[in-house]
């Protein structure tokens, strides 16, 4: 596709030649600092030399399209290859430099995100190292070997491009002129573009990272609480028979009983836990979540336990989507809370599986001691528990040895006296005086249903009721969590917590927030060295906030949530966004040091790095389609950075061709008429000053 945008531009094959040649030089140079930094090729590193190497002609493009241009003018190849070369370079090393810079702070951000994207950020930053290297060298020296056929200018013999091109140079200089003379306009336009499009942001989600479809499901199953294995196997059984008809689509099946939902340890005899791996993405016409949707509704009629079926979708962060934990005293209360949280889940649109930690777990038998009556006997209630205890289930009494093998030796009742609730309340309890009582005569036995899991933290009692999402964004979902627990009362005492995957795209969000503060002011410093100057990188600068109108919109449109990916994207976006304004500005300093009038040089200037600018921004578009088509598996991850790229890139484009002239103009007056207004200060200062002399001077 590179090669194919060049071809189109330069309409010539021989510097077409000169970039297809650079670019395999530079792949190898990247794979050999990946390789001395220990990066593996995966998704991540894969999507990160996507980008890369559709960036990774831009400083080619840009120095052999000057190259190019001085050869159009009558140049000799030499001279072409030094001065094209020398003039465009500082600005190409600014440009480079600042697209590496912001992804410093990305591999400095802790948690998932930075293990998540260091692999993407080195991956970019080795291939744009390599293409530098090989721009400021390799290029020049090709383009002195190989662009040595005169050149003629456009003219109508050169293609059936050359008209286009011409209409287009010819449009863009009339558009330059008209914003020049109407510069409030422009600046009015844009920021009217800029507050409409952060206008569709209520349309937008928020996610961590998007779910792959990785082809991995679950079914949970859980039947009455007591129900024996053989009947919470019957249950499995027949939603065995109904995954049959998908044997073609299901690669791996396996089904353990006795798992607890929320742990995925061993529990009760009435659960069971089936996961399933479905076969390679491109081998099935269902996504994971079509094939759970179907399933789920086959599985729905099925009596005799409650079945949830959901994927088990590869995401960033821990726990469940939707995680509420609530802390408090009393286990009652707590499961009378619980209880009300899951009815406020269950009326929320968008989630499945609510899970409840308080919900009602086995059967089991309380024995509570009767103290006074205990007391008569010369009983304590540690007694009695410490009976029961060696009775059920045992004591280690002594050890003995045979053979030269050691044998525990452990105490407790005969099987057949430890069945049923009558042989608990008839097994004997001894007094000190050594009378043998009846556990029934100093104890009353309760049946109850017991809590299915006693969590604790931080000393407090604690229980969690969690949930999957289907269909539904985690920010909007969060935000309608919370305001349904808003509405509850609280006892005092009781507190709650919104954790999870909720939980960690907070923080994450919070991180990058800061490593794009501090990107764009790595940024910002990187070009006040190259301009020597701190107006025109600000002038520069004003690039970055046009491709707000880019994001948004490109994500609206395509559907996507703004996630930790589209998040990088904007990162990336920082460092990229100025090259175009960097090449731009540049060169109209370089004509205005030349004694070129300002707005003469802006409307030679613009013209000139059209071609460039168009080029450089196509080959990185072009290298991003892929990854936004979410072309493979796991590529879904990488689909919101692409859009962010792709459509912010478009955007800012534009207008660093038309806005950044404005601003550039805008600047120049505003500074010119602040010297002015100083000197004429400092100079009337001066008068006063002297005319005070003179007086003191006729006094003397």
């Amino acid at each position: 596709m590179s090669i194919f945008v060049l071809l189109l531009f330069l309409r010539s094959l021989r510097p077409t030649f000169v970039i297809a040649v650079s670019i395999p030089f530079a792949i190898i140079s990247t794979f050999a600092m990946m390789y001395f930094a220990g990066q593996t090729l995966n998704i991540l590193s894969l999507g990160g030399l996507a980008l890369g190497i559709g960036m990774m002609v831009d400083n080619s493009i840009v120095i052999l399209e000057n190259i190019f241009r001085y050869r159009q003018n009558g140049a000799s190849v030499k001279e072409a290859a030094i001065q094209g070369a020398s003039e465009i370079g500082s600005a190409v090393i600014a440009s480079t430099t600042t697209t590496l810079v912001v992804f410093l702070p990305i591999v400095f951000v802790e948690g998932m995100a930075s293990e998540l994207f260091t692999p993407l950020a080195l991956a970019v930053s080795f291939s744009l190292i390599g293409s530098l290297a090989v721009a400021i060298t390799l290029v020049p020296v090709l383009a002195s070997k190989l662009l040595t056929k005169p050149i003629d200018k456009y003219d109508k013999q050169k293609g059936k491009f050359a008209g286009f091109f011409r209409k287009l140079d010819h449009f863009y200089q009339k558009s330059l002129k008209w914003v020049l003379g109407h510069r409030k306009t422009t600046v009015f336009a844009t920021i009217v573009l800029i507050i409409a499009s952060l206008g569709l942001t209520p349309m937008l989600g928020a996610e961590n990272i998007p779910a792959s479809d990785q082809g991995q499901l679950q079914i949970n199953l859980e039947a009455p609480a007591g129900s024996t294995l053989e009947e919470t196997t019957a249950v499995a059984n027949e939603i065995q028979e109904k995954l049959e008809k998908y044997k073609d689509l299901i690669e791996v099946n396996y089904l353990s009983i006795g798992t607890d939902q929320m742990t995925g340890t061993q529990s009760s005899t009435n659960t069971g836990l089936f996961q399933i791996q479905l076969v390679k993405k491109n081998e099935r016409d269902l996504t994971t979540k079509q094939f759970v949707e179907k399933l789920s509704a086959d599985v729905a009629n099925i009596p005799g336990a409650e079945i949830k079926v959901s994927a088990m979708e590869a995401g960033l962060g821990t726990g469940k989507p939707v995680q509420i934990s609530v802390q408090g005293p009393e286990q009652e209360i707590l499961s009378e809370i619980g209880d009300q949280i899951t009815w406020l889940l269950e009326g929320i649109k968008g989630i499945t599986n609510i899970q409840n930690s308080a919900a009602e777990g086995r059967p089991e038998i309380r024995v509570v001691a009767n103290r006074e009556v205990a007391a008569q006997y010369g009983l304590s209630y540690s007694q009695i528990m410490s009976e029961v205890e060696v009775g059920f289930n045992g004591k280690l009494a002594t050890q003995y040895r045979e053979a030269g093998d050691e044998f525990d030796v452990r105490v407790i009742l005969p099987e057949d006296k430890r069945v049923t609730i009558n042989d608990l309340e008839n097994m004997f309890i001894q007094t000190p005086s050594g009378t043998l009582l009846p556990l029934s005569a100093v104890a009353e036995l309760k049946q109850i249903q017991g809590p299915a899991q006693i969590t604790r933290e931080n000393q407090q009692r604690q229980i969690n009721v969690t949930a999957d999402l289907n269909g539904k964004d985690l920010g909007t979902t969060t935000k309608e969590v919370m305001a349904a627990l808003n509405t509850m009362n609280f006892p005092e005492g009781y507190t709650y917590k919104v954790g999870g995957q909720a939980e960690d795209m907070q923080e994450t969000f919070g991180d990058l927030a800061l490593a794009l503060i501090f990107s764009i002011f790595l940024v910002y410093v990187v070009m006040a060295v190259q301009f020597e100057s701190l107006a025109h990188p600000f002038v520069i600068m004003f690039a970055m906030p046009t491709t707000v109108i880019g994001v948004i919109v490109g994500l609206v449109v395509t559907g996507q949530s703004f996630s930790v990916p589209a998040f990088i994207g904007i990162i990336i976006l920082a460092g990229i966004v100025v090259n175009n304004a960097i090449v731009l500005v540049d060169y109209i300093n370089i004509l205005r040091s030349r004694g070129v009038e300002r707005t003469v040089a802006i409307l030679q200037a613009g013209p000139a790095r059209l071609r460039p600018i168009l080029m450089t921004t196509m080959t990185t578009v072009l290298g991003m389609v892929p990854l936004a088509l979410g072309i493979g598996e796991g590529a879904e991850a990488q689909m919101p950075l692409a859009v962010v790229v792709i459509f912010g890139l478009t955007s800012s484009m534009c207008f660093t061709l038309l806005f950044v002239p404005v601003v550039y103009t805008i600047l120049e007056d505003f500074l010119s008429g602040t010297k002015r207004r100083f000197k004429r200060l400092f100079t009337r200062k001066g008068k006063k000053k002297n005319s005070v002399e003179e007086e003191a001077g006729l006094e003397m």
